[in-house]
């Protein structure tokens, strides 16, 4: 993890002098760094003894029924691991938390760290929650690491949990423990919880949201630049965002639109930008069952209109169908499938070997006559490749897969953005795939996201849906049988269904067609390979011993078996990587 002594006197210095020497300087993570200096500008007292109080936000909501059932089945996890899980709003006010182990409570009750209290970087600086809702983006903050003196006692993992339509942030999970229970892998543990949280917000999406997403779609579709606001929500795409972000505060805007469409229905005004041009606007009210929910924002940007372009129809597309019943699968493939309908740009997530870009051709494939498809490959892709990509005029209507954004660098970030504002006018779909595999990942692909206010549809990892492997199992001997008459026994598929698959389906996909290549006829346990027969026979492990293994196999997976590669990967020193991979009876295991 981290060098604790030394942190702590570089937070020594820090505050003593207000700033830190070259040579204490390399103990403080340059994200650490950022904000005791946002903290201090802040007015921030590393003195505070406690959480201030705010209010008392723990009422029912969107976001804490969405996080509930996942938080609370979190928190009885981690047991004995002297742990707590908080939830906050976006300003950084906790909402609710959940602690199953009432050792902790104590600790947590003395600085008043429950619903109601307000842990924002202006009032007590760098901490798990407010330095999540500033940065954005995942944080752990361990010890001497938290500016308040309260607090340092404290290990925190923060992680922001975004709107799955919006993508703006909606809330900040935390988990707490002590400093000397830190642990690396709890970062990838609460990013998985937040895509969880995420993943059941999609679910949730209410029906007024889900028609004034539609009416947007609808709108866009017939090649409009439009954007859709209500009083919490805002759909618009990067050049509507521009043009609207000129205009006015996004609170007063829609005062002033509530106010035209209410009392004249549709109609359209001119008005002045900060820049002293002017700009077309005209308003269209969306109502339910007679009540004002939205309005539609038609933007004159006096560009012509090529006669090619013409609106997309979206008949015909039909239900996206890959192997496996599960609920968080079929909700999935659901989104897959209305995302497809409406072409809202999407971004793929999640492990690797999961099915990413199988279902992205899934989505494009069930439109029908879905135009031409352009595919890029993020990785390694060279300065002139990168200049030959983006000064390729695209199809009208085509199709745009952006392969392992979580590659992509920020200069191909700029690249890419300027080219897809360029192409804007073509009705260019975009769908990507990004590997989840660290906050890195997912902070190279964010600016996409925001940019083109895609989706990120989260696909779950294997071990998420144990229960739908049989059905894959069923399908892959299928595809690789070609044609032969090939049999899995029972205890095949049981034993297939109990292994650990850190590769995700690709890696099942790897075993079944090599244990069915040239053969006719039943398969029984003795022809299954000896990595998936010893993975299923071991003791049964404790929830953090599970979470542990179950880490160091993928670490070791995405490594190559390079077992110092692995620890580096997740933060532990090679000495006890190998200590844990004795420990846990991975030593002869070619499974990697």
């Amino acid at each position: 993890m981290l060098e604790t002594h030394q942190v702590h006197q570089a937070r020594t210095e820090w505050f003593e002098t207000g700033r830190l020497r070259e040579q204490t300087v390399k103990h403080v993570r340059p994200e650490i760094l950022a904000s005791w200096r946002r903290s201090r500008a802040f007015g921030a007292q590393p003195n505070v003894a406690s959480l201030p109080y705010h209010e008392d936000r723990s009422g029912t909501n969107r976001l804490v029924d969405a996080a509930e059932p996942v938080l609370r089945v979190l928190a009885d996890s981690l047991a004995g691991l002297h742990a707590g899980v908080l939830l906050a709003d976006r300003d950084a006010n906790i909402v609710k938390r959940w602690v199953a182990d009432r050792a902790l409570l104590p600790h947590l009750d003395r600085i008043c760290s429950d619903a109601g209290f307000g842990a924002a970087e202006d009032t007590i600086g760098t901490n798990g929650v407010g330095t999540v809702a500033e940065s954005g983006r995942a944080m752990m903050v361990v010890g001497p690491e938290h500016y308040a003196d309260a607090l340092v006692g404290f290990a925190c993992v923060g992680v922001p949990i975004h709107s799955p339509t919006t993508r703006r942030l909606e809330g900040i999970i935390t988990l707490s423990c002590r400093a000397d229970a830190a642990n690396a892998l709890l970062t990838p543990l609460m990013m998985g919880t937040a895509a969880d949280i995420e993943h059941r917000l999609l679910e949730s999406t209410s029906f007024e949201e889900r028609r004034m997403l539609d009416e947007y779609l609808a709108a866009r579709r017939c090649q409009r630049l439009v954007a859709a606001i209500g009083r919490d929500m805002l759909i618009a795409g990067a050049r509507a965002s521009r043009v609207l972000d000129e205009l006015a505060d996004r609170n007063v805007m829609w005062d002033a639109v509530s106010e035209l469409v209410a009392a004249a229905g549709q109609t359209s005004r001119v008005m002045p930008t900060t820049s002293g041009e002017e700009i077309g606007l005209t308003f269209t009210p969306i109502r339910e069952s007679g009540r004002l929910i939205g309005a539609l924002i038609d933007i004159d940007d006096h560009a012509e209109m090529p006669s090619s372009r013409r609106p997309r129809s979206s008949t015909g597309v039909g239900v996206i169908r890959l192997p496996g019943d599960s609920s968080g699968w079929v909700t999935v493939l659901e989104a897959a499938t209305r995302f497809a309908r409406d072409r809202v740009p999407t971004v793929l997530t999640g492990e690797q070997g999961v099915g990413k870009y199988t279902l992205a051709r899934k989505m494009i494939d069930s439109g029908g006559e879905p135009g031409s498809v352009t595919e890029v490959d993020c990785r390694d892709l060279s300065t002139d490749e990168l200049e030959r990509l983006t000064t390729t005029p695209l199809a009208v209507g085509s199709t745009l897969v952006l392969r392992r954004l979580d590659t992509i660098d920020q200069r191909c970030v700029a690249a890419i953005s300027r080219w897809l504002e360029v192409e804007a006018g073509q009705d260019i779909w975009m769908l990507g795939t990004c590997t989840t595999a660290s906050p890195a990942a997912e902070q190279a692909t964010r600016a996409l996201l925001e940019r083109f206010h895609a989706v990120a549809l989260r696909l779950p990892a294997l071990s998420e849906r144990a229960g739908d492997i049989p059905a894959i199992v069923r399908s892959l001997v299928a595809r690789h049988a070609h044609g032969r008459q090939v049999d899995l026994t029972a205890d095949v598929v049981r034993e297939l269904g109990r292994a650990e698959w850190p590769g995700n389906v690709r890696q099942l996909e790897d075993v079944v067609r090599a244990i069915v290549a040239g053969r006719v006829g039943e398969v029984t346990t003795a022809d299954l390979p000896l990595e998936v027969r010893s993975s299923t026979s071991r003791r049964p492990l404790p929830p953090i011993e599970q979470l542990e293994r179950t880490a160091i196999v993928k670490a070791l997976h995405d490594a190559g078996g390079n077992k110092v590669v692995a620890a580096k990967m997740i933060g532990l020193s090679r000495s006890t990587i190998y200590r844990k991979i004795r420990a846990y009876g991975l030593e002869d295991s070619t499974f990697f």
